[in-house]
Formats: structure tokens, C-alpha cells, sequence
């Protein structure tokens, strides 16, 4: 099943420059492939969240064809490196999108029948998740990170 998309309501900051990337891959021990540096620069190339049925076709518009399970392999390092963010679907499925910049962070709605994404961010949202990051500080736990998605139906599936 392809999964619709809704194109992005916010202005696009583009990815991490590939120094950064380079850095990250290598900060952690791993490999800088060939296979990685095409991920990132299709992920760089779009602005929507890609499954992997949608990744592999990209990548062979590459000339590159990986095995399903040495992409997933790579998907997962990337995640593991937060270059990636791992986005799952109602259906089980997964997409992936590159780790956004403080200026172009934003949460997801995703349709549970038809797996449109929508992104969008919210001011007073993130304002409450700072205080409950305040909370955790006081507790001395230091959040590094958060995702949400909320789940329901888009307009087209109501």
C-alpha cells in the first residue's frame, strides 16, 4: 500500500550540512558507505517522510539496488546516530524522514486509515512539553529528545 502525503505547512530548513552527518556516522565507530550517503541525500532531496518500498525506488534511480534487509540495516544506524527519525504508521508500516533542525522541529498527524501524514507544530505545545522537561530537569533527568504523533482520521476517510 503507498502511503499518501500531505506536503509540509511550514518553511523546510534543509538537512544537517554532510560534515555533520560525516561526524555523526563516524563519532559513533560506524562506516561511511556509499549506501548512507545516497539514504541522506535522497532524505535531503525530499520533504515528506519516506517508507522503504519508497526509499529502494528512489535508490534506484541511483543505480543502487540494496537488499531489503541491509536498507533496514542502515535506516536503523542512521536512527541510531539521529540523523533519522523513525516515524510509525497505524498499520505497522515505517517511514522515515531526516532529524530536523530546533527551527523546523514538528509532530505528525497520521491518518489511521489511509496513513496520510500531516506535520505541523505548535507554539503552546511546545512550551508545555518545556515544562515537563523542566519537571524532569528538577528530578535530575535530562530529556534529550521527543516525537509525537497523534492518530485519527484526515478529512478525506471521516
Amino acid at each position: 500500500m503507498q502511503t499518501k502525503r500531505v506536503a509540509v505547512r511550514q518553511p523546510f530548513v534543509s538537512s544537517p550540512s554532510a560534515s555533520s552527518w560525516q561526524d555523526k556516522i563516524r563519532a559513533k565507530g560506524l562506516h561511511l558507505t556509499i549506501l548512507k550517503e545516497k539514504i541522506i541525500g535522497v532524505f535531503e532531496k525530499t520533504k515528506e517522510p519516506l517508507s522503504v518500498q519508497e526509499l529502494l525506488n528512489a535508490l534506484k534511480r541511483h543505480k543502487l539496488s540494496p537488499h531489503k534487509t541491509t536498507l533496514y540495516r542502515e535506516l536503523e544506524s542512521l536512527v541510531g546516530v539521529s540523523i533519522l527519525e523513525e516515524l510509525k504508521l497505524h498499520d505497522g508500516l515505517r517511514s522515515y524522514e531526516l532529524k530536523h533542525k530546533k527551527t523546523n522541529h514538528h509532530h505528525h498527524f497520521i491518518c489511521e486509515e489511509c496513513s496520510e501524514v500531516i506535520d505541523f507544530n505548535n507554539s503552546d505545545l511546545e512550551q508545555l512539553i518545556k515544562k515537563v522537561e523542566f519537571t524532569f530537569k528538577r528530578k535530575g533527568v535530562a530529556v534529550q529528545n521527543h516525537a509525537l504523533n497523534l492518530y485519527g482520521l484526515c478529512a478525506q476517510c471521516q
